[in-house]
């Protein structure tokens, strides 16, 4: 009977703990890197189908960059919801 209130005592005893602040992680670095320059054309002497050809690299560019930062941070700000709520 001593031992079982012992290890009652003992049990009840290690379940009292030091709360632990959890934070939601920060931004990484290597995902705050800015998208890529866009290309220029030097208006001088470039032909038409040159022009059209970097315009529409430009355009490309542009669209998957904000895709991809836009997606990130709609995924992140969804994942910090649901830890906070989950605290």
């Amino acid at each position: 009977m001593k031992k079982l209130i012992l290890v009652s005592l003992v049990t009840l005893v290690g379940c009292v703990g030091v709360p632990i602040d959890r934070k939601f992680p920060n931004t990484p670095e290597s995902l705050k890197q800015p998208c890529p320059e866009l290309q220029t054309v030097n208006p001088d002497n470039t032909k038409l189908s040159d022009l059209m050809t970097v315009v529409t690299s430009n355009y490309r560019e542009y669209h998957e960059c904000q895709i991809k930062v836009e997606s990130w941070q709609e995924w992140y700000a969804t994942q910090k919801k649901i830890f906070e709520d989950a605290n």
